[in-house]
C-alpha cells in the first residue's frame, strides 16, 4: 500500500511537470527509446543527448546543447526525449516551445500586463528552444526588435545564472548571427556543446517507404 501511495504520488508530480511543460501532445511520447539511430552520427547525437540528462540530474548549472542541421534529421525528437527523461525519471521542470511560440506566449503575457513568461523562461531549471530562427523579427531604427531584445533578455538571464537550454535550429551559425544577432548567438554558443544533425532527413525518407 506504501508503496502505491508513493507511485501515485510519482505519477502526479510527473502529470503536473508535464502539464506545465508547454510539450505538445506529439512530443510527449518522443523517448530515446523510440529515436531511431542507424547510422553511427546518428548514434553519437543519441548519445551525446542521453548523457546530458545524467549530467545535467547531477549538475543543474552544466552547459547545455546546441543541435544544429537540416529539417527531418531528429533535432527536435532528441530535444523531447531530453524533456521527458528530464521531468519522468529525474523530476525536474522543464519549459519546451518553439522561438515563435514562445515568443507568442511572451507578447500575450505582455498584453495582459504580466512578464511572468519571460521570467519563467529565465528561470526554469531547463529551458528547450526549438526552431531557433523562425521567429519574424522586424528591426527598428537601431537594428534591433522587440523579438531580439525579449530573446536576449532570456538568454542573458540564463547566460548569467549558468542556466542550461536545449537549442535547436536548421540554420547555420553564420545564417542565424544575421537572423538574430551575433550577442545572442554568441552565448548560446558558449553555454552549449554542439551536435551537428547532418543526415537526410527521416520524415521524407518515411513518407516515401524508405526509411
Amino acid at each position: 500500500m506504501k508503496q502505491q501511495l508513493e507511485f501515485d504520488k510519482q505519477q502526479q508530480k510527473i502529470r503536473r511537470l508535464v502539464n506545465n511543460s508547454m510539450m505538445g501532445l506529439r512530443f510527449q511520447d518522443r523517448i530515446f527509446e523510440n529515436y531511431v539511430a542507424r547510422t553511427e552520427p546518428q548514434q553519437i547525437a543519441l548519445k551525446v543527448a542521453n548523457d546530458f540528462c545524467t549530467r545535467f540530474a547531477e549538475n543543474k548549472h552544466c552547459k547545455g546543447l546546441f543541435l544544429t542541421g537540416p529539417v527531418g534529421t531528429g533535432k527536435t525528437h532528441l530535444a523531447a526525449a531530453i524533456a521527458n527523461k528530464a521531468m519522468k525519471e529525474y523530476y525536474i521542470p522543464v519549459l519546451f516551445g518553439t522561438a515563435p511560440g514562445l515568443l507568442n506566449k511572451i507578447k500575450n503575457s505582455f498584453e495582459d500586463g504580466s512578464d511572468k513568461i519571460v521570467i519563467a523562461l529565465g528561470s526554469v531549471p531547463l529551458l528547450i528552444i526549438d526552431d531557433l530562427g523562425k521567429e519574424y523579427a522586424r528591426k527598428n531604427a537601431d537594428g534591433w526588435s522587440w523579438v531580439h531584445e525579449t530573446l536576449y533578455e532570456v538568454i542573458n538571464q540564463r547566460y548569467e545564472n549558468y542556466l542550461p537550454m536545449i537549442v535547436t535550429t536548421n540554420l547555420t551559425l553564420d545564417q542565424l548571427k544575421k537572423r538574430i544577432d551575433t550577442a545572442i548567438v554568441s552565448r548560446i554558443v558558449e553555454m552549449s556543446d554542439g551536435i551537428q544533425c547532418d543526415w537526410d532527413d527521416y520524415r521524407m525518407k518515411k513518407a516515401a517507404g524508405i526509411a
